[in-house]
């Protein structure tokens, strides 16, 4: 049977309701209190985001949807990126969801189950649609992350052209229900103050160009140094609240030895009534291991998140990053689901 892609406007994105009923719910929705309706209703507002911002002036998202004759059987949103570009200096693009059924409604896309060719056929269909809009867009760089069940979306990945570049276990961890994990007695933990951001930029600079291989220091296209840049921009953008509602340090004998990051999740929460933060990067001085800052800092961040009256803090740890998971483990941080991260470059040599 033969796949058709179309392009979908805002107004158009509520028809993929059906889609969505017969889609399982990501595999982190109901550990995290998350029933299936709302589950829906979020990745539909995902979808229907990435059909508004195609009527944005700068044209930075695109909706599209994969039809067998009339049933739809998949859809992707597609993102411009629009802060990494000024890092790397080349127009860069994102697939935040892809969703491909198998005939017979049975899902093999994001949270589903069921492997098949159906899938394999229908998310090869959206990754050409996605190629059109790079090549339209002038798009270099493109990545994708990719539920680590999803084997039929890893094929068509890879057979399209794309690279895997790291895996990732999802972490959470409950207000109400972590601790430090048998801290050092004398390390504290606090906000960030102006005197610790540049020594602090600096190890998030050195730690990510260095033992920490993201998806971004691993792609075989992207200058390493550039990569340092990006994430000391990054914890720079945390403490000037754009990236992040908490930048926690960790103080050891008065001196700054590590931190780590948290935002609330606005939307999630919204749409989902589970208060929801998502932590991004975090860096410890390697001359300062053994004391227990990250997970005082995990165990600090989820208790801030609950006095707030949030829930469920979330990050994502490399699958090879030993040392951190045990630092989730000790705060009774409990993994929810793997990911892998695809990465594509679309032009000649490196950026």
């Amino acid at each position: 049977m033969s796949v058709a892609v179309d392009r979908c406007g805002p107004g158009e994105a509520p028809r993929l309701a059906a889609l969505l009923d017969r889609a399982p719910a990501p595999a982190w929705a109901h550990p995290l209190g998350v029933d299936d309706a709302a589950a829906r209703g979020w990745r539909l507002g995902e979808l229907a985001d990435a059909a508004a911002r195609g009527d944005s002036p700068r044209d930075a998202g695109r909706l599209f949807v994969a039809r067998t004759g009339d049933e739809i059987v998949g859809a992707m949103a597609l993102h411009r990126l629009e802060w990494e570009p000024r890092i790397f200096g080349i127009e860069m693009a994102r697939i935040p969801l892809l969703i491909a059924l198998s005939w017979g409604g049975r899902s093999g896309g994001a949270g589903g189950r069921a492997h098949g060719a159906a899938s394999f056929e229908i998310a090869g269909a959206l990754l050409g649609a996605a190629r059109d809009a790079f090549d339209e867009w002038g798009t270099r760089h493109a990545s994708a992350l990719v539920p680590a069940d999803e084997t039929a979306l890893h094929h068509a990945f890879e057979a399209a052209g794309w690279r895997l570049v790291d895996s990732t276990l999802e972490f959470a961890w409950e207000a109400g229900n972590t601790t430090a994990g048998g801290s050092d007695a004398r390390l504290a933990v606090r906000p960030v103050e102006a005197a610790d951001r540049a020594p602090l930029r600096d190890l998030a600079r050195a730690a990510y160009a260095g033992a920490i291989r993201t998806r971004w220091s691993a792609d075989p296209w992207l200058p390493l140094e550039r990569t340092g840049e990006l994430y000391a921009r990054w914890f720079d953008e945390a403490c000037d609240g754009a990236f992040a509602d908490l930048v926690n340090v960790a103080v050891l004998d008065g001196r700054p030895i590590g931190f780590n990051t948290l935002k609330l999740e606005r939307g999630l929460s919204l749409a989902t009534g589970v208060g929801f933060a998502a932590h991004g990067i975090a860096a410890v001085d390697p001359a300062a291991r053994g004391h227990g800052a990250q997970p005082a800092m995990l165990h600090h961040a989820a208790e801030w998140l609950g006095a707030r009256g949030g829930r469920f803090a979330r990050g994502r740890v490399l699958v090879q990053n030993t040392l951190m998971q045990r630092a989730c483990l000790k705060s009774r941080g409990f993994v929810t689901q793997a990911f892998h991260t695809f990465h594509a470059w679309l032009g000649e040599g490196r950026a």
